[in-house]
């Protein structure tokens, strides 16, 4: 499963909630897709865990420190030189992409270092790279050359580019008549389903499926049976999700006909005949999630 920018957008303002003041003290690389970072926030060690597996790449908050391996590979040196002592100052989502950006402050004097720890969760693109204030990269987990084939490449020295916007809006903020006028033409032969996935950041597949059940609209209709009704009735309730996501209630579901497990940030009424198990957080229930996986 992948996370999609909704869970994720719930999962950085935890993150921030929990860490942000909190003092890095120890990094460790657990094996070539593992990081895990040991905080000092709030009087308590907090432990914040990288996981790139492309089955279920994520982070999220843990209680295990087992594994402590004698010799740090050399990335976990490089995170360790730059990150170590520093102080989490702002943990924030990109827009409304799988990506987490992770500033990190150091005092010099009187001045003020800046580092940041960009996390993509982007399927099997999966990274972390380390860049200065300038976006200087110093390295990355997985570095990435400059070939015919990369889309960007991610290498020391080089200024870091977020990946190429995919020209999709944010699902907080559209203009409704000029993306109803394009379903007539731009996409009448496109489902649904489909159109909403391609038209606004953050929703995946699942995401996709609650706005539709709640719209009470087929996702397999085509962009030119689409009459403006229903897509004000589609964009009403995009705009309900959205100010629902602002209140997480995270509930991690067995899905049904055989598809796997998965974690929503908020009830999706289209799982209503799913297993469902309210959690506390969203780390405790990717926590949960890591196990069955």
């Amino acid at each position: 499963m992948a996370l999609d920018g909704f869970t994720l957008r719930g999962l950085s303002s935890e993150l921030k909630q929990e860490l942000e003041g909190g003092q890095i003290q120890k990094i460790f690389q657990l094996d070539q897709e593992t990081l895990r970072f040991h905080i000092r926030s709030d009087g308590k060690e907090k432990i914040l865990l990288f996981t790139g597996f492309q089955a279920f790449p994520h982070i999220r908050l843990c209680h295990s420190s087992a594994g402590t391996p004698e010799v740090p590979p050399p990335f976990c040196m490089l995170l360790r030189k730059h990150l170590e002592g520093g102080r989490i100052t702002d943990i924030s989502q990109v827009g409304w992409d799988r990506i987490v950006k992770i500033t990190v402050d150091f005092k010099q004097g009187s001045k003020i270092i800046s580092k940041i720890l960009f996390i993509e969760l982007t399927g099997r693109l999966t990274n972390v790279v380390l860049v200065d204030e300038e976006y200087q990269i110093f390295d990355a987990l997985k570095r990435i050359g400059d070939t015919p084939n990369s889309k960007r490449s991610i290498l020391p020295h080089q200024t870091y580019e977020l990946p190429a916007p995919q020209g999709k809006c944010p699902p907080d903020d559209f203009d409704i008549a000029r993306m109803a006028q394009a379903l007539s033409t731009q996409e009448k032969e496109d489902p649904l389903r489909k159109i909403i996935m391609n038209r606004f950041d953050g929703i995946g597949p699942l995401t996709a499926d609650e706005i539709l059940y709640r719209s009470q609209l087929e996702g397999t209709l085509l962009g030119s049976q689409i009459s403006l009704e229903d897509w004000t009735t589609l964009v009403t309730t995009i705009s309900l999700v959205v100010k629902e996501s602002d209140t997480p209630a995270p509930i991690l579901y067995r899905l049904k006909e055989g598809r796997a497990w998965n974690i929503t940030l908020f009830p999706y009424h289209s799982l209503n005949l799913a297993e469902g198990t309210s959690t506390a957080s969203l780390s405790e229930g990717l926590e949960m999630l890591s196990e069955k996986i």
